[in-house]
């Protein structure tokens, strides 16, 4: 079985399930997109995404994740930027989620069912000031510039799939916020939580372990969003995951 380069003091646990006493025993002290730059490193020709049209090896990511970090560190022109990634269930959010922490900037994770109003909250709560997103948000973000607290950038998720080397700076401290995401706002607006990389490596590892993947695992996606638990334990595993879009002309096929 392939593992990763090991860091200083850590045990070779990728690509294995670990059980109930090493599952966290030896967490390691990377960003979170080191995960997916190890799982480059270990298994690059294993395909990381496919959908019904594409598949993505995870050295493919993790070339597109460099590139991706190019475009929107560029596009955020300051460190610390919030970058709101819309979760919509294809590739190009894993790209951009990646990209992002690996231009040491904070992901907002942008929920694609947003009408204007809860749009026009989490984008002035996260402090936005670049969104990736697919046309139906784009358009919507455009419509509320007006009442933005500053200026935000609107990139499509074609802007952001570059191949390419990285002009990232330095790996952000693991205990760094990397990512915001919002509760549903079903009892109110939507609350923000900030996590740290290190909360998101250690919950892909954990989620990874009730799961049982490894580096042979083939997982299906089939919610509506992209939830990043489900990507995260997916690399953190070196497992396949093939996004829910795969199976729409079947389950049509069947009800014809």
């Amino acid at each position: 079985m392939l593992a990763p380069p090991e860091l200083p003091g850590e045990r070779p646990v990728f690509g294995q399930v670990p059980d109930d006493s090493t599952a966290l025993a030896h967490v390691p002290d990377v960003p979170l997109d080191g995960l997916l730059r190890r799982a480059a490193a270990a298994v690059p020709d294993r395909t990381a995404l496919r959908t019904r049209d594409q598949a993505f090896t995870y050295a493919e990511l993790d070339a597109l994740a460099d590139g991706g970090a190019t475009v929107i560190a560029r596009a955020a022109g300051r460190p610390g930027a919030v970058v709101g990634v819309v979760s919509s269930l294809t590739p190009s959010f894993a790209i951009a989620y990646y990209g992002t922490m690996r231009a040491g900037l904070v992901v907002a994770i942008i929920n694609p069912f947003l009408r204007e109003e809860a749009l026009t909250h989490v984008l002035t709560t996260a402090s936005v000031s670049v969104v990736v997103a697919p046309p139906e948000t784009a358009a919507r973000a455009e419509a509320i510039r007006d009442r933005l607290p500053g200026p935000v950038t609107v990139l499509s998720p074609q802007d952001v799939i570059r191949p390419g080397p990285t002009s990232a700076g330095p790996a952000p401290d693991p205990d760094a916020v990397a990512c915001i995401q919002f509760t549903s706002g079903t009892t109110g607006a939507p609350k923000a939580v900030r996590l740290t990389h290190r909360n998101l490596v250690v919950n892909a590892i954990q989620i990874a372990a009730v799961h049982r993947l490894d580096c042979t695992s083939v997982t299906l996606n089939h919610l509506p969003l992209f939830h990043p638990m489900h990507l995260n334990s997916a690399v953190w595993a070196g497992a396949s995951q093939v996004l829910g879009v795969l199976i729409t002309s079947v389950v049509n096929a069947g009800r014809s």
